[in-house]
């Protein structure tokens, strides 16, 4: 028997617990980082952007980012963002939206949007990158 599940634009309640141990992950962080900095500029979106410790790692970089939007559809992990009070390299604060990829406006454009850890957590994942796709900038 399949299990009902919720609308992906939902407020949903995260129950795993790999969260905590992704955030020790360090071998796995220098990983990912090395093939995503290079396209990370500009307008970011990180999508299911968890506890923040993905976004908390990225920024420390420097990158050339204008805004970062981090999207999170658990308010109780969306809060715990807000508490680490992020801000790109040039001390712009990022903003945290509650939510899924369906409460962005369609008119909001991204350089970058980033699904780490993500996808296997999404229904129709391939629907949600067709989504994406139309939040991207022309060249981003």
């Amino acid at each position: 028997m399949e299990l009902e599940r919720p609308p992906l634009n939902d407020i949903r309640y995260y129950e795993g617990n790999e969260l905590d141990l992704f955030s020790q992950a360090i071998n796995w962080s220098n990983y990912y980082s090395k093939f995503l900095f290079p396209f990370i500029q500009g307008d970011v979106l990180e999508v299911g952007a968890g506890n923040g410790i993905n976004s908390l790692r990225i920024l420390s970089a420097n990158l050339p980012i204008e805004k970062w939007i981090c999207l999170e559809p658990d308010p109780r992990l969306a809060g715990e963002i807000k508490k680490r009070d992020l801000k790109t390299s040039d001390g712009k604060k990022i903003e945290v939206r509650n939510g899924t990829l369906k409460s962005i406006q369609s008119e909001e454009k991204f350089n970058a949007i980033i699904y780490l850890d993500v996808l296997e957590h999404i229904l129709d994942d391939k629907k949600e990158l067709e989504t994406a796709i139309n939040h991207l900038k022309p060249e981003g």
